[in-house]
C-alpha cells in the first residue's frame, strides 16, 4: 500500500475523443473503510495526459472505469478527501487492472494520518473561516494570503466553489497552470459552469496551451452565449501579449461574431491586422470608429485607418 498523501497532482480536463470500445482498458476495484467494510459514495479520480474523470463506488464499495490505455495517476477519495495517490500506473488493453484501497490495511501511522484528514474535513467552522479569510484577502488585493487561505479550505473540503476561488486567486497571482488545474477539478463537480470554463480557458491561454484555451472558451460560449464576446476578446489580448498575431486575429473575429457591437474587439482586430494585412484592417477600424467615435483610441485608429487605406 502506498503512502497516504495530502497533495493532489496537477490535472487537465478530458480533451481527447473517446477511443473505440475495442481499444479501451479497464480499471476496477473496491474501497474499504477502517473496518474493512465497503464504502458507498467514495471515488477514484483517474487522470493522465488530457484525461480526467472520477468513478464513484456503489453500495458494495466497487468502482469500474473504462478508459483509453496509457499511464495514469489514481487518487482514492473518501468523503471527497484524497487519502491515497498512486502515480505512473500503466493501464493496458486486455486483463483488467485491479486497484483496491483498503483503509484497514494501512499502517497505524497512515491510518492515524487518514483519520486526521477526514476529521479535518468535517470541521466546517474551520473550513468556513479559511474560506471567508480568503475572500476578504482577495477583495483587499492580498493575493498571497487569499491563495493560502483558499488552499486551507480546499484541503478540508474540495467542493467546486472553494476550488474555483482558489483558481481565481492563483490566476491573479500569475500561477496560471495551477489555476487551470483547479478550475479543471471544479469542473468535475460542475461540468457545465460557463464561468469556470471561460476562466480556465484564459488560464490555459496564459500557459501557452492554445488548443485547450480555445476549446474551453468555445464550450463556455455554447453554454452561455452572453459570455462569448468578452471571453474571446480576453483570449485575443492574451495572444497579442504573447506575440501570436494569427491566433489573436482569430480570437477577435470570434469575439465579433458573438457580439457585433463590441467596439474594442474591432479596434484590437484592426490593430492586429494593420501590420500584416493592412487592407483587411480597414473594415474593422472603420467599424470601431462608427461605434466609438469618442473613444480615447479613436485618433490612433484614424491614423491606422488612413495608413491601411493607402496599402
Amino acid at each position: 500500500m502506498r503512502v497516504v498523501c495530502r497533495v493532489l497532482p496537477g490535472c487537465l480536463l478530458v480533451l481527447a475523443l473517446a477511443a473505440p470500445a475495442w481499444s479501451q482498458a479497464v480499471v476496477r476495484g473496491t474501497i474499504l473503510d477502517f473496518q474493512g467494510e465497503p464504502i458507498e459514495g467514495a471515488a477514484v479520480r483517474i487522470e493522465g495526459d488530457g484525461y480526467l474523470q472520477e468513478y464513484p463506488t456503489g453500495a458494495d464499495g466497487a468502482y469500474s472505469a473504462t478508459l483509453p490505455p496509457g499511464t495514469y495517476t489514481l487518487t482514492f477519495l473518501v468523503q471527497r478527501q484524497a487519502l491515497l495517490v498512486e502515480n505512473n500506473v500503466p493501464v493496458r488493453v486486455g486483463e483488467p487492472l485491479v486497484r483496491d484501497f483498503d483503509m484497514s490495511a494501512l499502517s497505524d501511522e497512515d491510518q492515524e494520518r487518514a483519520l486526521e484528514m477526514l476529521e479535518a474535513r468535517g470541521d466546517a467552522n474551520a473550513i468556513r473561516a479559511a474560506f471567508d479569510a480568503g475572500v476578504a484577502a482577495l477583495n483587499s488585493g492580498d493575493v498571497d494570503t487569499a491563495i493560502a487561505q483558499f488552499g486551507i479550505a480546499a484541503e478540508g473540503d474540495d467542493q467546486h466553489i472553494i476550488l474555483a476561488n482558489l483558481a481565481q486567486a492563483l490566476a491573479l497571482g500569475g500561477r496560471h497552470e495551477e489555476a487551470a488545474q483547479n478550475y479543471a477539478l471544479a469542473l468535475i463537480q460542475d461540468p457545465e459552469n460557463a464561468v469556470y470554463l471561460q476562466n480556465r480557458g484564459i488560464a490555459l491561454g496564459n500557459t501557452g496551451d492554445i488548443e485547450g484555451a480555445v476549446e474551453s472558451i468555445a464550450r463556455a460560449a455554447e453554454l452561455d452565449p452572453l459570455t462569448a464576446g468578452m471571453s474571446y476578446f480576453n483570449l485575443g489580448i492574451i495572444f497579442v501579449n504573447r506575440g501570436q498575431v494569427p491566433d489573436a486575429v482569430d480570437a477577435f473575429e470570434r469575439s465579433i461574431d458573438a457580439d457585433a457591437e463590441n467596439a474594442q474587439a474591432y479596434y484590437q482586430l484592426g490593430l492586429a491586422l494593420v501590420g500584416t494585412a493592412p487592407a483587411d484592417a480597414v473594415a474593422p477600424l472603420e467599424r470601431f470608429l462608427e461605434l466609438a467615435p469618442d473613444d480615447p483610441n479613436a485618433q490612433t485608429a484614424q491614423g491606422l485607418l488612413d495608413f491601411a487605406r493607402t496599402q
